[in-house]
């Protein structure tokens, strides 16, 4: 900064613009770390709901498979 500069800026307008910038990165930090957690926890969430969705389908198609099969039924043991 020039010396001119802050000779013709009073200490208030520093103040001003300080308490102006940190609230503006408080504001920044609090819904930024609300997403950082949100997001992720939702993704890794929905990942396992959809995993657990796709074997509860093939359970359930094994089930009817071994149910409705009368050709071969790979659910006895056959020796």
């Amino acid at each position: 900064m020039n010396i001119s500069y802050i000779e013709k800026n009073t200490n208030s307008d520093y103040i001003s613009r300080l308490s102006n910038d940190l609230s503006l990165i408080q504001g920044f930090l609090s819904n930024s770390s609300n997403d950082l957690l949100y997001h992720p926890i939702t993704f890794i969430l929905g990942i396992i709901l959809a995993i657990s969705i796709y074997i509860y389908k093939l359970e359930i198609d094994f089930i009817l498979f071994c149910h409705n099969s009368s050709i071969y039924n790979p659910c006895l043991n056959y020796k």
